[in-house]
Order: C-alpha cells, then structure tokens, then sequence
C-alpha cells in the first residue's frame, strides 16, 4: 500500500488521481467512513457518531482495503497497487500495514505547502470552502485539527516528505521518480499532456 499523507489541500487526492492512471486503485477512507455512518446510524449527527466510535474507524477502513486487494489479486496484474488518502493517525497506517500483508511493499509519502499555500487552494476547491473562512480561522480551525489528529506523527514516519508549493506538476514528477525507485512503472507518463480538467484537492 501507498500511503499519501498530509494536511488539508496538500494535494493528496490530486496525487491519487494521476497515479490511478497507471494502474493504482485508490481509496479514500473518509468515503468509508462516511457510507458505514450511513450504514450503521443514518438518522444520526455524523459528530455524534463519530464520538461513539471514539474515533476509531481503523477496522472498517481495513474491511475495504481487503476487498480492494482481493479485487487486484484476481485482476491478473492489472492493477500496480492500492494508494490510500485520508489518514491523518500514524496508528492508522500502522494498523492497516500490521493487519494486512502488503500486495508489494508498504510506502509512505507525506505532502506539505505553507499556510497560505493550503489557505488559497482551500478557498478555490471546486467542491466550495468554508464560508466566511479567513486565513486565521483556517490556521485555528483547519490546520489545527490536522495538527490534533496528528498528521507531524506521520510526517516523522514518512518514506518521503514532499513540498507542493508551487505547479502540481512538479509535485507529480518527485512522486512518480520516488515510486519509480521503488519498483513501479510509469510507461510514457506524460504529466502535463494529462493534466487537463484536474484540480488540486
């Protein structure tokens, strides 16, 4: 599994997206924990959910990761890899790679920009920002909560730490370099002739 890790709009789900153009299949596990909250107590404050769950989502996460790799072990080498976004615990990640054998290789790759960087990406996300946000409140509310659940613990644990400040591109390029090391293939990638339609996330 790859694990790409980091604080809000860091570019993460952007990363997934170009890689599952070379055979990665990519999970989200804030999609899982969203559809068992629907599952488990519909009619209830996902909040509210959540404190009963104490926050603790890891077992569900590793159900689907299961099937993913089920799917990828029958799919006679279609697929390279799973590339997992979302955590924001060490003890997440260390829970999937402790629970379930790697199909290759278990990788970390953490990714970062400065505030103001994260601040005005947040406010152009084609899915909408938080109303009223400023870069303060952002500091205080976004990014502090990244900091509570721990994303530097991850950091700290991370194969490679990289800075998306500037074109995604660039970004891109030191992944694709970092994972080509590793032992995966990126036949005739071509960043920029892919990039159309796609926005940082």
């Amino acid at each position: 599994m790859i694990f790409i890790a980091g604080p809000h709009d860091a570019g993460k789900t952007t990363i997934a997206s170009y890689l599952r153009d070379f055979g990665f299949l990519h999970i989200e596990t804030s999609t899982i924990v969203k559809a068992k909250h629907k599952e488990m107590a519909p009619d209830t404050n996902f909040g509210e959910w959540a404190i009963g769950q104490n926050h603790c989502f890891d077992k569900y996460i590793a159900q689907a990761v299961v099937k993913i790799e089920q799917a990828i072990k029958r799919s006679n080498g279609r697929y390279q890899d799973i590339v997992v976004t979302g955590n924001r615990q060490i003890g997440g990640i260390n829970y999937l790679i402790n629970e379930i054998p790697p199909l290759r290789q278990n990788l970390i790759i953490y990714v970062e920009a400065d505030e103001l960087t994260l601040f005005n990406r947040h406010m152009s996300r084609p899915d909408g920002a938080i109303q009223g946000l400023t870069l303060q409140r952002f500091r205080d509310e976004v990014l502090a909560y990244d900091q509570k659940m721990g994303v530097e613990k991850i950091k700290e644990a991370a194969d490679i730490v990289i800075c998306n400040n500037g074109e995604v591109y660039s970004c891109l390029e030191t992944v694709f370099s970092f994972l080509q090391s590793r032992g995966y293939v990126f036949p005739n990638s071509n960043i920029e002739g892919n990039r159309r339609g796609r926005e940082i996330e």
